[in-house]
């Protein structure tokens, strides 16, 4: 899939959950380690179970 239509990256209890722009999600086999060493630079690692893609978050909340 395109990373442009990839919202966030979630990992759960070794598996990957894919949250795309359509709202659905995708679940993967593989740990949230090899999508990060997958993706490029508009992805960030924010904690041990996130990775967001920079292009779309909208703001931030303390």
């Amino acid at each position: 899939m395109p990373e442009k239509e990839v919202i966030h990256i979630e990992g759960f209890d070794g598996y990957t959950k894919i949250h795309l722009i359509d709202n659905s999600k995708k679940v993967s086999s593989y740990n949230i380690g090899k999508y990060e060493k997958m993706t490029s630079n508009i992805f960030y690692k924010c904690d041990k179970s996130h990775i967001v893609n920079l292009e779309k978050v909208r703001h931030f909340e303390k």
